[in-house]
């Protein structure tokens, strides 16, 4: 149900107006509720997609701190959101005689501080922080300038100023989130929304940074989309279930006391019997009603459980054949690589091969000439060798000549 079918559902009527009181509270824990369910699943079908911070944490950057103490610094800040509003209710109701001022001080508490668990509720911390931000924004237009401007009277400067300092502290949480403590850009994007999304009537029903801020978030809304470890997310939602858990037990009394104020001013008590039966006739009612309500909140919350599951089977079913596919694609890649490595060391070895072919065939030849160089050398020199044996056989043979012709002669 959307802000303003709920707005226009809970009339001024007293018994719209109590019956609304209940319907929001129960809407309250059953998305609780829903968001412990809904984690427990993400978490327990991928152990494996356990990270330190959540997409939207990366995606924005200039963050260094877990999601895990980002999820405790804004559930803390979220109580201190509710202690404030509580306590400047309070004190407004307790310096005022005006009842209207005091059923204006009891709508405020029962509230903003269901808006502001709703807020820190999220399941990504750092979506929360975002919600809770821009609600502070809101709340202070609300009662500055907004439709709440009469609703404390002479105590609305009080209201202002309560409004403003939750502003300024969480702006200054925002600071100690921040890395490098630049803000500014985020914090104009987020009063831009806040400023286009005013708080319009007397239920402070106001719209979400979850549900209608998708040029603030960009993409990152998906709430599979942040799936984080199953114990921690387990640890995480019983510490904000415990947040919400504080406050259940004032809030009925308050939704109490605020329906049953108005109840009673709206009544025309012509008797005190015709009092009792017409109060019982609307109890009876309301007890069908809230019966119904929370049927129908039963099984839009089974429904919505099953198409998230549907969503996030597809969404790993996507993923895992992504994964093939690029899987194979690297494998065709490598085969690619090695293929052409091979073929070119087989290149490199035929070239080498060839070169030193071509290598040997130049040594023989080279030695070829040197071989006919050292052949026609030997028989240069054997021939001058000859002559000169020649030369001197000649010359013994015409010694012994003359040696013998001379003996002849004696």
């Amino acid at each position: 149900m959307s802000a303003r079918t709920e707005t226009l559902s809970c009339s001024k009527s007293a018994p719209r107006i109590l019956l609304c009181n209940f319907r929001q509270l129960g809407r309250g824990f059953l998305q609780a509720s829903a968001f412990l369910v809904v984690a427990l699943l993400a978490t327990g079908c991928n152990p494996d997609l356990v990270q330190r911070q959540t997409p939207f944490m990366v995606n924005v950057g200039d963050i260094e701190m877990s999601s895990r103490e980002l999820r405790v610094r804004v559930v803390e800040f979220g109580r201190h959101v509710a202690a404030t509003v509580e306590q400047q209710a309070d004190r407004i109701a307790a310096e005022t005689d005006d009842p209207d001022v005091r059923r204006s001080a009891i709508r405020w508490k029962a509230r903003a501080i269901p808006a502001a668990q709703e807020a820190v509720l999220q399941i990504d911390p750092l979506m929360s922080f975002v919600d809770i931000w821009a609600f502070t924004m809101q709340m202070e237009r609300f009662f500055e300038s907004g439709d709440g401007a009469s609703w404390f009277g002479a105590s609305q400067p009080a209201a202002i100023a309560t409004a403003k300092q939750l502003l300024d502290d969480a702006r200054a949480l925002a600071l100690r989130i921040s890395i490098s403590g630049d803000i500014e850009v985020h914090e104009a994007e987020i009063r831009r929304w806040a400023d286009g999304h005013p708080i319009r009537d007397d239920l402070l029903l106001r719209d979400s940074v979850i549900g209608s801020g998708a040029d603030l978030l960009g993409d990152q809304r998906g709430a599979f989309a942040l799936v984080e470890d199953m114990n921690s997310t387990t640890r995480e939602m019983a510490y904000r279930l415990a947040f919400y858990n504080e406050y259940l037990l004032k809030q009925v009394r308050w939704a109490i006391d605020l329906g049953g104020g108005t109840l009673m001013d709206s009544l025309d008590i012509d008797s005190t019997f015709s009092a009792l039966r017409r109060t019982m006739a609307l109890a009876e009612s309301a007890s069908d009603d809230i019966g119904a309500i929370a049927e129908r909140e039963r099984t839009a919350l089974l429904e919505a459980l099953r198409a998230e599951r549907r969503i996030l089977l597809a969404e790993i079913e996507r993923q895992r054949l992504a994964s093939f596919s690029s899987i194979a694609g690297e494998r065709a890649i490598v085969l690619d690589a090695l293929a052409a490595e091979r073929v070119a060391a087989m290149e490199s070895i035929a070239a080498e091969r060839e070169a030193a072919i071509e290598t040997l065939l130049q040594l023989f030849d080279e030695g070829k000439l040197e071989s006919r160089a050292v052949v026609d050398h030997a028989m240069y020199r054997l021939a001058q060798i000859l002559a000169v044996a020649g030369i001197l056989a000649l010359l013994v043979v015409i010694g012994l000549v003359v040696y013998l012709k001379r003996s002849l002669q004696a």
